[in-house]
């Protein structure tokens, strides 16, 4: 993704754009979406701004207390169950307070009074919610929805009841269509609830709840489809938190990346975004490669964030790795102390590229040992993890101790998630280790022969693995010298599998290596022979990789 966002422009006080939110009706769409969170947080964060319908926000607020409490009484808390049940009454009695004309908090005191079985108490809520505005189409679906949350069989005769007077006092309004089609998607009817839904903004083609749910039905099935509609959508109702949010995930869910990523950074202009739109819109940058301004954004909402939220937790991590692809390492360890500091009770927390981020930036610092420790540790955690082996055998392979590293690997080799790779990094430290001028020709030659059998247990899995086979030449040429059949016959497979690679469109630079490692001991092979000819033909092929290599070339001439 390469687009063009001029990041400071998202960075504008909420004072400077306030004008292009939609205020306190962001909170209502969100909860009309089932996103109550949000919409709880966008609602209390308008209920006192001017334009606010106070009445109606408490209304949506004790709605979402309701459904909170609905959730504890079906996991069996009735306790918990009782608490939200009871701020859902205040809500609703301040909401009342506020503007008694108001005909949704009856509607909510209803919708309490039914929850706890009180069937008369509900009605006569009802009745005097229908009695603050008469023959109200929006109002009868409000009421047909409480008695379907509760129990759509029990209730079927109110439901039907309130949903024939909607149309007929409404026969246009989009409510009572939109509730219908939550019923047929309730019941799996996806065709028919699409149907609905679209019936619905067909006769308010602004209608953000039907326009969203239409496009959340059918995204499964046609995702362009579902894209273009919101879309559209936005063109009409632009300044919506709501539209742009539901946009931006979709462009990113459908791998739409640069899209994702310029909606994302239009959202964080609107007031009414959210801590992990800010999160999303970090992310997207990081994968862009944008790592400095992925940065600004995290410390930004680091800066602002509760000590003990996810979004301070989640910022501070891709702080951690932002600054470790930016090679500030020192800065990369501070802010990894930080992060690691958040959650230390609960160290499952993390993940596996916590831990190999903070202990790239520890490498990156030169504290190798402490990069080590932390993957010890982190081992300690995840047992059954093999990456974190798979890191520690790496930083050891870096500080050059093989044996520690074969340690490592083979844990992981000798698991179920070995992979090809796995066998051939023993193979490699092995070979590396016997080149340590300070050990004994016995230890060297164990070395060898252990670095064998790994490599062939590689190419048992994978006989066409062109780095493997060249090892396995390095191997024999170490153990058997220049005139080993077997490593000829190894190193002719090394030449084949490169050819083949390039005629396959392979970049012939990338197999420079392999043709020289393998020319290189063709040539000598002949020559170890007594048949110049052939050594100086293989010696010339290696020099047309290593053009550069005048110690060749005159090696050459001496044929």
């Amino acid at each position: 993704m390469k687009l063009k966002i001029f990041f400071a422009s998202l960075l504008i006080a909420g004072s400077a754009i306030t004008g292009l939110a939609q205020g306190y009706q962001d909170g209502i769409e969100f909860y009309k979406i089932g996103e109550y969170s949000n919409a709880k947080e966008l609602l209390n964060r308008n209920l006192n701004s001017a334009g606010t319908d106070k009445a109606l926000s408490l209304y949506y607020l004790g709605q979402i207390e309701l459904k909170y409490g609905k959730m504890w009484a079906d996991n069996g808390n009735a306790a918990k169950a009782q608490q939200y049940r009871n701020n859902a009454k205040s809500l609703f009695d301040q909401g009342i307070a506020a503007n008694p004309k108001c005909a949704y908090n009856y509607v909510g005191l209803g919708a309490l009074a039914l929850q706890t079985g009180d069937v008369k108490g509900a009605e006569e809520q009802f009745k005097l919610a229908e009695k603050q505005s008469k023959k109200d189409s929006k109002l009868a679906t409000a009421i047909a929805r409480e008695y379907y949350n509760v129990d759509p069989t029990a209730y079927a005769k109110q439901i039907i009841k309130r949903i024939e007077n909607a149309r007929k006092w409404g026969k246009e309004d989009p409510d009572s269509f939109i509730l219908e089609g939550d019923m047929k998607a309730d019941a799996s009817e996806w065709g028919d609830a699409a149907g609905m839904y679209n019936m619905a903004y067909y006769y308010d083609p602004d209608n953000i709840e039907a326009h969203v749910k239409y496009a959340n039905t059918y995204f499964k099935v046609n995702p362009a489809f579902a894209i273009k509609d919101l879309e559209d959508l936005l063109a009409k109702v632009p300044n919506s938190a709501l539209v742009q949010r539901q946009l931006a995930d979709k462009y990113y869910e459908d791998n739409q990346g640069r899209k994702a990523l310029d909606m994302y950074g239009k959202l964080l202009a609107n007031p009414n975004h959210f801590g992990q739109d800010e999160l999303r819109y970090a992310q997207l940058l990081f994968i862009d490669g944008r790592y400095g301004e992925a940065l600004d954004v995290v410390k930004a909402l680091d800066a602002k964030s509760a000590d003990d939220s996810s979004d301070k937790f989640i910022a501070n991590r891709l702080a951690l790795y932002s600054l470790v692809r930016l090679e500030r390492f020192d800065e990369g360890i501070l802010t990894g102390k930080k992060f690691f500091s958040l959650r230390a009770n609960d160290p499952t927390e993390y993940n596996e590229n916590d831990y190999t981020y903070y202990c790239d930036a520890l490498n990156g610092a030169g504290r190798g040992a402490e990069a080590i420790t932390t993957l010890e540790n982190a081992a300690n955690i995840y047992p059954d993890n093999p990456n974190f082996k798979r890191s520690l055998a790496k930083a050891c392979y870096q500080k050059d101790d093989y044996y520690k590293a074969i340690e490592y690997y083979q844990v992981v080799a000798e698991s179920p998630n070995k992979t090809i790779n796995d066998l051939y990094q023993i193979g490699q430290c092995y070979f590396l280790h016997s080149l340590n001028d300070g050990i004994d020709d016995a230890t060297k030659s164990s070395d060898l022969n252990n670095g064998l059998t790994w490599v062939n247990k590689a190419l048992v899995e994978n006989p066409d693995q062109i780095a493997v086979q060249q090892l396995k030449g390095r191997l024999l040429k170490s153990r058997d010298g220049s005139a080993s059949d077997e490593a000829l016959a190894v190193f002719q497979k090394v030449v084949a599998l490169a050819d083949k690679a390039v005629a396959e469109g392979g970049d012939k630079t990338r197999y420079d290596s392999y043709y020289r490692n393998a020319y290189n001991y063709i040539g000598l092979y002949y020559l170890s022979k007594g048949d110049k000819a052939n050594a100086k033909m293989y010696l010339q092929k290696q020099l047309e990789h290593d053009p550069n290599n005048t110690n060749l070339q005159e090696h050459i001439n001496t044929l």
